[in-house]
């Protein structure tokens, strides 16, 4: 996995990257989803916000991640 105190960095300003991921994941409600699901941004729309909480938490299988409830749960006992 990559280094957890980085995830922060690919979770703003990430629209782009979360596009073309196969899925996505937020670390805050540690849900799973499709990017097909995200309809609302923030940042002028280049910041993707969670489909399920709203949160700016938010990761693309693009970023590197691996994109699993594991994985979830590291980067939310650090961030949150």
């Amino acid at each position: 996995m990559m280094d957890i105190r980085l995830a922060s960095q690919y979770s703003i300003y990430n629209r782009k990257q979360v596009e073309a991921s196969e899925k996505a994941g937020c670390y805050y409600c540690l849900s799973i989803f499709s990017p097909e699901e995200i309809s609302d941004y923030c940042d002028d729309g280049t910041t993707v916000l969670c489909p399920k909480c709203g949160i700016d938490s938010v990761l693309g299988s693009q970023s590197g991640y691996t994109i699993d409830l594991a994985t979830l749960k590291k980067l939310k006992q650090y961030w949150f």
